[in-house]
This record gives structure tokens, C-alpha cells and sequence, in this order.
């Protein structure tokens, strides 16, 4: 900074005099996304609950005072997360509407499939409370045990249904095939219900560090199976019998007027 320069009049001056200079280590490469220029900062995990650690990483961000037109975003694997669970949520939306499809083909109609459906948001009480009571969040796994979840419910509701609409077929009154469609189907779904649940119950009760993963699958599924097991034998005939009944009562009603020369 001693250096001196002579202007055309004579006079001498120095460096500092002219300009500020700081010693810096400029950037070798210019990373740039959608037009502007970005940095990226990189972290090593240890943890194993990476959405708790991005909550944390967001909290310290939102406190930071940024200058103007600065903006930051989390990627790596809180991005491949975030996208997987995207991914899942449409996987879970379009797996319910194929369901629907198949049951519908099968039972050539659309009261049975949408009784048989009806075990899925049973299913979703359970799994709710399980998440709220252990306190844990919807992550990746979670929607993956939905997917499981799914599956297992909407198969117990196949078997009830189906079996009143065999009873059906066969002569019997509503009521009664509906009563006695339902008593022979409980223990069926109590078996499978129960072995899922026991199988999955050591996952869930699990707080070691290397499941934490897998707990929430299990919390998923084990209380999702228990509210659909003790609900959906009660509601799933009750809704079954109603839909039933209205039918025919528009049925009846169609054909009064059409006797009437409506």
C-alpha cells in the first residue's frame, strides 16, 4: 500500500489514497441456475431423522438476515425426499383410483366398490392418531405404509363385500344377507388383521436410532389396521345396506310413476 504515482501537475500519490484494497480468494467457477448465479453449501448427516435436522437447518435460515435479492433452497437429500414423497402421494392417489377400477369390473356395479373403499379413510383415523400420539412426521416411509396400508384394508373389505353380494345372488333378502354375510367374514378379517398388527407392532414400538425409518411404517400401518378392523364391520354393512336401500326405493319410486302413465 506505500506505492506512490505522480500526476501530470507534479503531485505524488499514494495507492491508498486512490482506492481500498482487499485481499480475496475469488471464486474458480461461476455456477449459474435459471440465469442467476448461485453457491452451493454442503453438510455431512449423522443423523438418521433428516426431516428433523432440515427443520432445524430452515429455522436458523429463517433467522438470517439476507441481502437483498438473496434467496436460498435445501437440496440433496432433503430435495430427493421432498420429490420422492411428490412421487409417493400420486403413486397412493393413482393405486386408489385402479383400485376402484378393478373392484368395479369385478362386482359390475359402483355400490360395492365404494363400500369397499370406504375402509381406506377408516383406515386413515388410525393412522393419523398413531402419527400424532408417537409424534412423528409424514416422511417418505409414511407414505410408503399407506401404500401398504391400502392394499391390506381395501382386500379385508373385498372379502366382506363380496360375500353379502354372494348372498345376494343366492335369494336372500337384504338384511339378511347382509347379517349374516358380515358374521361370516369377521374372523377372516380379525385373522389377517391381527397377524399384520402383531408382525408390524415391533417396528412401531421401536425407538432405536437405526429404525427410525422404519417406525413410521409401522405406526402407519399397525394403527390404520386397528381403527379399519374394529370400524369398518360395523360401518361398511351399514353403508352397504343403505346404499342398497335407496336404490330400491328410486326403483320403486320410478316404477310407480311409470304405472301411474308418468
Amino acid at each position: 500500500m506505500g506505492e506512490t504515482f505522480q500526476g501530470k501537475d507534479g503531485k505524488t500519490f499514494r495507492l491508498d489514497q486512490l482506492a481500498s484494497l482487499q485481499s480475496n480468494q475469488p471464486p474458480t467457477v461461476i455456477r449459474e441456475r435459471d440465469g442467476q448465479p448461485f453457491s452451493r453449501v454442503t453438510a455431512n448427516i449423522i443423523s438418521q431423522d433428516v426431516g428433523k435436522v432440515t427443520r432445524q437447518t430452515e429455522e436458523v435460515l429463517r433467522g438470517l438476515s439476507l441481502p437483498s435479492g438473496v434467496k436460498y433452497s435445501l437440496g440433496g437429500t432433503t430435495e430427493q425426499v421432498n420429490q420422492m414423497i411428490y412421487d409417493m402421494s400420486i403413486a397412493l392417489s393413482c393405486s386408489v383410483l385402479l383400485v376402484l377400477s378393478i373392484v368395479s369390473a369385478v362386482f359390475r356395479g359402483w355400490k360395492a366398490p365404494l363400500a369397499v373403499l370406504l375402509c381406506v379413510p377408516l383406515a386413515l383415523i388410525g393412522s393419523v392418531w398413531g402419527m400424532f400420539l408417537f409424534s412423528k412426521e409424514w416422511d417418505l416411509s409414511a407414505f410408503v405404509g399407506l401404500l401398504m396400508l391400502t392394499g391390506i384394508v381395501v382386500t379385508n373389505g373385498i372379502v366382506l363385500v363380496d360375500k353379502i353380494e354372494r348372498n345376494l345372488n343366492s335369494g336372500m333378502v337384504l338384511e339378511k344377507a347382509v347379517i349374516q354375510g358380515t358374521r361370516s367374514r369377521v374372523r377372516p378379517v380379525l385373522i389377517t388383521a391381527w397377524t399384520t398388527i402383531l408382525t408390524l407392532l415391533p417396528l412401531a414400538l421401536s425407538h432405536s436410532k437405526d429404525t427410525v425409518i422404519s417406525q413410521t411404517l409401522g405406526i402407519i400401518v399397525v394403527g390404520g389396521m386397528i381403527s379399519s378392523t374394529l370400524i369398518s364391520l360395523l360401518v361398511i354393512p351399514i353403508f352397504y345396506e343403505w346404499i342398497q336401500n335407496k336404490t330400491i326405493g328410486r326403483r320403486k319410486h320410478v316404477s310407480r310413476g311409470q304405472d301411474m302413465g308418468y
